[in-house]
């Protein structure tokens, strides 16, 4: 009987255009009924309806509707079943990379967490809110987040939790192109965890500090921070930091050209990294092995892997990310001969960073494309895009990306013949290290070729030959096929014409296996 008033109620409703059916329910003919109808109820009405709804649902076979369960747990009074469900509501937000949903569902969680003074919680959920922050690139929001974490964690002398959100504010810093403000704030309290032996919230600090290294270009730096970090994850038992750690020294070492003993890291941290779902992980060691691959001249095991982290960086999200997979996936393009692809992926990595606003990434977008457009032949769009890739890359402090830009301005000269514009571009880069130092490796061709065109032959030769052994020693094969052409054009120079035919045939025998046409 009742539930049959309840449908004549529903049709009459209906009739008088209060209601629609919709897909076997109903809905307000308008919002302004819905909020005439709510006012008539009292609040603590709403509230007991509210509640009976989330239950009834809640009794519902299948899938739970997070979503509307945190609705109306949220509305009705019982804060710890709205935390519940807003957070798992979040969660899965994330898993779909739905970031906005993500956002305001661990916002709300953050305030229900405040108001039941569950300070420690809402920390850790302020934690994951600062998580979504980073993926979208808001790094400054997520910055005034974290910090709002710490005041907790160092009020409950949390030194875990402590050291947890502080590796955050320390990989914001590297993401937004402060690397030096990310330091200060990392290495006072990597002193005291050390001597506090606090191990797993200094396995997390560690890799915020690789992290930065690599923002900064420090390479050497990078691989001690990467191992210390790997070495505590395994001390205790954190797999979350162990892949990240992995990622890390993964890339630390392809950064001072160790490619085998990056390999074999990168290998144990993608299946780690897959098996719990850190995809931003899985990102970096997929990029990273594209990149050794791509050095070594095997484009298609360069290439599978690239399309891998490519899925896996649509799938998560991260604009930041996609960027540099994006520039990845054009630096293949280009060796492979594709430049109208090149151009394309380039374009599409730089836009993107425009998106986010300067990052970590946009130096290598800017440069990638740079080098696109001067192969082509486009010499002022190229200047363009080198120069304001060097100009971020000096101002954030980054070496290595300062380098890259420079080395390929360098060549801009080179091609016009301007070797003393190219060398005052490349002279302030030496002092930095050692030519030995393996970063250097990406300037050393170049800088025999100026050395050349200044008829500096013995500074081309000593410069050309040390090139082509660090090359040999580690088979990057692109780095050799340059620095064998360069060698060729100081032999010739030098009427030296067996040795010169020697260096082009094995560059181009090299460049056909690649094949780099």
């Amino acid at each position: 009987q009742p539930e049959r008033e309840v449908l004549v109620a529903l049709k009459t409703a209906c009739h008088a255009c209060l209601l629609r059916e919709v897909a076997q329910t109903y809905q307000f003919a308008h919002d302004v009924i819905r909020e005439v109808i709510e006012a008539d109820v009292g609040a603590a009405q709403r509230m007991v309806l509210h509640r009976r709804i989330a239950e009834a649902l809640e009794g519902e076979p299948g899938q739970p509707r997070l979503g509307i369960l945190a609705y109306h747990y949220g509305r009705s009074g019982d804060r710890d079943k709205a935390v519940l469900y807003v957070e798992r509501a979040g969660d899965r937000a994330m898993t779909q990379a739905a970031h906005s949903a993500a956002e305001s569902y661990y916002r709300h969680m953050v305030t229900h967490l405040d108001g039941l003074g569950r300070t420690h919680d809402a920390a850790k959920a302020r934690e994951k809110l600062a998580a979504v922050l980073h993926t979208v690139g808001q790094y400054a929001a997520e910055l005034a987040v974290l910090e709002q974490a710490v005041q907790t964690y160092r009020a409950a002398e949390d030194l875990d939790g402590l050291g947890r959100v502080t590796a955050q504010i320390g990989h914001a810093h590297a993401s937004r192109g402060t690397p030096e403000e990310g330091v200060e704030r990392l290495q006072p309290l990597l002193e005291h965890l050390e001597a506090g032996g606090a191990w797993q919230g200094l396995a997390a600090l560690y890799v915020a500090l690789a992290n930065i290294c690599w923002a900064s270009g420090r390479c050497m730096d990078h691989v001690a921070a990467a191992k210390r970090a790997v070495d505590l994850a395994h001390t205790v038992g954190d797999k979350p930091v162990l892949a990240a750690g992995g990622m890390q020294l993964g890339t630390a070492l392809l950064s001072v050209r160790h490619f085998d003993e990056a390999c074999r890291v990168l290998e144990e941290a993608i299946p780690l990294a897959e098996a719990i779902g850190d995809l931003a992980s899985l990102i970096g060691c997929l990029n990273d092995m594209s990149l050794i691959c791509l050095h070594r001249g095997e484009l298609t095991a360069s290439k599978r892997y690239i399309e891998r982290a490519l899925t896996v960086a649509e799938r998560l999200g991260n604009r930041a990310w996609i960027a540099l997979i994006t520039g990845t996936c054009s630096a293949i393009a280009f060796v492979s001969g594709d430049w109208r692809r090149a151009g394309q992926y380039g374009t599409q990595a730089v836009a993107l960073c425009r998106q986010i606003g300067a990052s970590w990434v946009s130096p290598y977008a800017l440069s990638g494309l740079g080098a696109v457009r001067c192969g082509e032949g486009q010499r002022d769009d190229a200047t363009r895009y080198l120069e304001e890739s060097a100009l971020l890359a000096e101002r954030m402090g980054d070496r290595q990306a300062r380098r890259v830009a420079q080395g390929m301005l360098a060549e801009h000269d080179l091609l016009e013949g301007h070797p003393d514009a190219a060398y005052a571009r490349l002279r302030p880069l030496l002092t930095y290290a050692e030519l030995s130092e393996p970063g250097m490796a990406v300037l050393l061709p170049r800088l025999a070729w100026t050395y050349l065109e200044m008829d500096d032959m013995g500074q081309a030769s000593q410069v050309v030959m040390q090139a082509i052994t660090q090359a040999r020693a580690v088979r990057d094969q692109l780095t050799l096929v340059d620095a064998l052409r360069v060698h060729a054009m100081i032999a010739i120079r030098q009427e030296q014409w067996d040795e010169a035919e020697d260096a082009l045939e094995e560059a181009l025998s090299l460049a056909r296996c690649m094949p780099y046409p």
